[in-house]
């Protein structure tokens, strides 16, 4: 992997445009050749949707060249996209190990219709689309159709016009050829009744150890397009070659490191150069992202980002006190778009309009009790940005409150003064530990998690919306600048962006990564097994991550008050990269 960064550090000032980079020698061309091409797949619910349900999925990447999952980019991307370039979702999905997951709530606003779904990674983007994950997914709207569109008249029509190529990629996998077996508890079930499943190995010596994805979900008897299997995704992995890149060629990069973000700064009367200037950059969250970024010869700059986080804004300020004389903003990344996709005709059947009323029923009254049955975001791994060093903590409603910061800052925190430095402009100053004082050199200052180096503007912050004030007293280098300690201010009701706009920090709202969910799986006992609580659900499991071991082979999961015939799916790949897929059907009866 280490070579993989060499590409990154070679071009990572050159011509670019977002996540691009021109390349412009024989090296370039010689690291970028080396790199693997990569491929995903992707595992999901359901090609069949209907609004008001939700779109579950898994994302595993493969390194092409050893058909293992992948450890170049830790970033993939998810896309539904429509006719006429209609988005109906892009997700950005964090890889762990080449596994990524999320979900999307379709909503009522999605008409019915033949839908794309795409999945890549930016190291992708560089080869043919036909190295993308493509698949159809057909959405049925009962609540907003075009009846002269979508409403078949004849019952001959066929429901999807597969070519000859479209049918190549389907599986022709049986579930009794797989190596790996599902095994349930009976074959009929009550409602809420305990399902559980053993997976078993048909060989003695197969190691089951492995990442899967599971779907537990109810049939139906509605067509729905066909979904590709993991054998078949792994038999089909290529090189989808490109022309030879050359010097002038423009690639984009793989996001090695996390998510990778661009900004540019612009000089407004184009006289002053724009290289080599300090960015601060700050992402408010559990984790006070923040980093000192420089600028190339084009005033563009990087941003790597490997952290959780959990907002969506983004603050840039230029050091120096320079932004007078610049813009910044932060370069976007585009969708795929959806000229080069061809769409299936999609037609509803006659035959087909009961089952749409009981669904369509089943989905309203599992929405209209869904807080009794929500999903879970997963707690962040949380980074402390000092490094652990202690901080000396002032929390002001254990002192009595003055009427502004100067005040509260000379009556209350040690170690910390404001010093007048010319006209209407002061400074912070910290003592350090050696009890000197360098003021040559200014603390870090973060309110909410956003770096101000403006300390003047401070002075009007309200004191009576500060809730504490952390004090760290040790020099500290974030990029190429240094900082005699730093000051954390952490307000009651938040800034005013206003504020912010005032004080020559610029916001922008970024294309956020997907947060971890624990999703909800109902459970039964003696005591709620005869409530009155309607269980409506259609979708009785999704496990996103399940991994495999010898000693890890059941799983549980309760029927809901639904019936009919359900299917369980796994799909998945064992530690040696072997792929694995099983469906297996149950009954749930009165």
């Amino acid at each position: 992997m280490k070579k993989y960064f060499t590409l990154i550090l070679i071009v990572v000032f050159s011509e670019i445009s977002f996540s691009q980079v021109v390349l412009e020698s024989d090296t370039q061309i010689n690291e970028f050749v080396s790199i693997p091409q990569e491929s995903v797949f992707v595992h999901f619910n359901s090609s069949l949707l209907f609004t008001g349900e939700y779109f579950y999925y898994s994302i595993f990447c493969f390194n092409n060249k050893t058909k293992q999952l992948s450890e170049i980019s830790k970033v993939a991307y998810v896309e539904l996209i429509g006719k006429n370039n209609e988005i109906i979702f892009k997700h950005k999905i964090r890889l762990n190990n080449g596994i990524g997951y999320s979900d999307f709530f379709i909503p009522v606003s999605v008409s019915s219709g033949n839908y794309k779904l795409v999945a890549y990674t930016n190291w992708m983007r560089n080869f043919n689309i036909k190295a993308f994950f493509i698949t159809d997914i057909n959405i049925i709207n009962p609540y907003k159709t075009n009846k002269a569109t979508y409403l078949q008249s004849s019952l001959d029509t066929e429901f999807v016009n597969l070519d000859k190529d479209s049918l190549l990629v389907y599986s022709t996998i049986k579930p009794n050829e797989s190596m790996l077996k599902i095994v349930l508890n009976a074959k009929h079930f009550k409602q809420r009744e305990k399902v559980t499943i053993s997976f078993n190995s048909s060989k003695e010596d197969m190691v089951l150890k492995g990442d899967y994805s599971i779907s537990v979900r109810r049939k139906g008897t509605i067509s729905k397009p066909l979904e590709l299997k993991s054998a078949d995704f792994i038999k089909n992995i290529s090189n989808v070659g490109i022309p030879a890149p050359s010097i002038g060629s423009e690639v984009f990069l793989p996001e090695l490191r996390g998510e990778l973000l661009m900004g540019k700064v612009t000089s407004k009367n184009n006289e002053v150069s724009v290289n080599n200037l300090k960015v601060s950059v700050s992402i408010p969250s559990e984790n006070n992202l923040f980093k000192i970024l420089q600028t190339n010869e084009k005033g563009e700059f990087y941003l790597n980002i490997s952290e959780d986080y959990s907002s969506d804004k983004i603050y840039f300020e230029l050091l120096d006190n320079q932004t007078n004389q610049f813009n910044i903003q932060l370069i976007t990344n585009d969708s795929i778009g959806a000229q080069n996709l061809e769409f299936n005709e999609f037609k509803i059947k006659p035959e087909w309009k009961q089952e749409i009323i009981e669904q369509s029923i089943h989905n309203q009254i599992e929405s209209a009790y869904f807080e009794f049955k929500p999903d879970f975001l997963l707690p962040m791994k949380v980074r402390d940005l000092f490094e652990n060093r202690i901080a000396d903590t002032f929390k002001l409603d254990d002192y009595s409150r003055f009427p502004t910061l100067k005040e509260t800052i000379f009556e209350i925190v040690k170690n910390v003064s404001i010093r007048k430095i010319e006209g209407d402009a002061y400074v912070f100053e910290l003592q350090g530990f050696n009890f000197g004082t360098n003021s040559s050199i200014k603390p870090l200052i973060l309110v909410d998690g956003i770096a101000v180096q403006n300390h003047t503007s401070l002075l009007d912050l309200d004191p009576f919306n500060i809730s504490e004030i952390l004090v760290y007293r040790d020099q500290f280098v974030f990029g190429l600048e240094v900082f005699q300690g730093a000051i954390v201010i952490k307000t009651i009701k938040g800034l005013n962006d206003i504020f912010l706009l005032n004080k020559s920090i610029k916001t922008a709202t970024f294309f956020k990564s997907q947060a971890n969910k624990k999703y909800f799986t109902q459970e039964y006992n003696a005591e709620t097994l005869n409530n009155r609580l309607p269980d409506d659900r259609q979708q009785l499991l999704w496990v996103p991550n399940f991994e495999l071991t010898n000693t890890n082979n059941d799983l549980s999961f309760y029927t809901s008050d639904v019936l009919g015939e359900f299917e369980i799916s796994l799909e998945g790949f064992t530690k040696e990269g072997m792929p694995i897929s099983l469906i297996q059907s149950f009954n749930v009866e009165h």
